[in-house]
């Protein structure tokens, strides 16, 4: 008796049935694809994410040629520009033609063992090059010795100055345009790597 009346019911509200029984799907349907949705969310947002970065990667690949053509030319420079530890004749002569240049005498020029260089802190590890050390003595006027310092600054080869000590002769009777100033030089020059 009761499966009749609620028979009757329906018959009498069509529309109304029709609507709950849909709604009740849709619920169950919502209930068992919830946690879907919030998986696929997930999902495609970490796609999204993914896409940005190839996006990025491609702008900022546009010029990738041209940049390692650079870093090649600036490592072949570099590699040109490297003195050998072994040929000591050229690495004193490369200072005594600064010393022609200048006008400055060179009193005392030491190369000292590879093994004796100092690498700075900041400076990673070498694997590629050896810091060659030198101790480098000269003498001239005031002109002369900035122009020498600036020889080497400026020079052909890659250096580095760890410590420079100067001083100028004083005595009585020694004008300025006389004094004499004595540079010592502790240096390292950027060199090969042994066996390469």
């Amino acid at each position: 008796m009761i499966l009749e009346d609620q028979i009757k019911k329906v018959r009498q509200y069509p529309v109304v049935t029709v609507f709950g029984v849909i709604s009740l799907i849709l619920v169950i349907a919502i209930l068992i694809r919830n946690p879907q949705v919030s998986s696929l969310r997930e999902t495609n947002e970490q796609r999204e994410r993914e896409w940005a970065t190839i996006r990025t990667n491609h702008e900022r690949s546009a010029d990738l040629e041209i940049e390692v053509e650079k870093l090649r030319s600036f490592s072949e420079e570099v590699n040109r520009r490297l003195i050998s530890a072994d040929t000591i004749a050229n690495n004193y002569d490369y200072f005594y033609r600064i010393e022609r240049q200048t006008g400055v005498r060179i009193v005392n020029i030491q190369q000292l063992p590879v093994a004796a260089a100092r690498r700075p802190q900041y400076l990673p590890e070498l694997n590629d090059y050896d810091l060659v050390p030198f101790n480098l003595t000269f003498q001239g006027g005031f002109d002369v010795t900035m122009t020498f310092l600036q020889g080497i600054e400026r020079g052909f080869h890659l250096i580095r100055i760890e410590s420079i000590s100067i001083n100028r002769d004083e005595g009585p009777g020694i004008t300025a345009s006389q004094r004499t100033i004595t540079t010592r030089i502790e240096m390292n020059i950027l060199g090969r790597k042994a066996g390469r």
